[in-house]
């Protein structure tokens, strides 16, 4: 019986997820102004860990899109969500041959990392997170090369759609 009652639910919660609204979200850092580190709760995140806003452009920082961007300052970087989301990834730009790269996090757990995004100077380009999943935590990191970077137009899916894939976890726990 609590098997049937399972299948039920992670039916209905699939279900939901077909008919679910997503909305994304770009956060363009366009409301912050000058240089100085990134607020906790900027965005609706709880934590922007050491990650720091400027709109003080040269040829090798500068934003994708409006006056504002994100800046790392030499330590990893991680963007706490607070509760899971899709997150499909960002645009970087930076010296030419440092490399970045994604840890994607659910409950302190590493769930997935991204391929690795060599950087070409002059021009964003888009890091991908490569997973379908909803994640907590976000940790860019530096893959080769020097920890400084700059990211853009950070992106992610809002709504009932990364509740439900969480959920989806969850219940095929009860299968296990």
């Amino acid at each position: 019986m609590k098997r049937m009652l399972s299948i039920f639910t992670c039916c209905c919660l699939i279900m939901m997820g077909f008919s679910a609204y997503a909305e994304t979200v770009v956060v363009d850092f366009d409301d912050l102004e000058g240089f100085g580190p990134i607020p906790a709760g900027y965005a609706g995140f709880e934590n922007w860990g050491s990650w720091a806003h400027s709109t003080s452009a040269d040829e090798t920082y500068f934003p994708r899109s409006g006056e504002t961007f994100a800046l790392s300052v030499g330590a990893p970087a991680p963007i706490v969500f607070g509760q899971p989301f899709a997150f499909s990834g960002a645009w970087f730009t930076g010296y030419a041959n440092h490399g970045v790269l994604f840890e994607l996090y659910v409950g302190g757990e590493l769930v997935h990392t991204s391929e690795i995004l060599m950087i070409e100077q002059g021009f964003h380009q888009w890091l991908g997170s490569g997973y379908d999943g909803a994640v907590d935590e976000v940790l860019v990191v530096n893959a080769v090369g020097a920890n400084f970077w700059c990211m853009d137009d950070l992106t992610y899916e809002d709504g009932t759609v990364a509740t439900t894939a969480t959920s989806l976890s969850s219940v095929k726990r009860l299968f296990d």
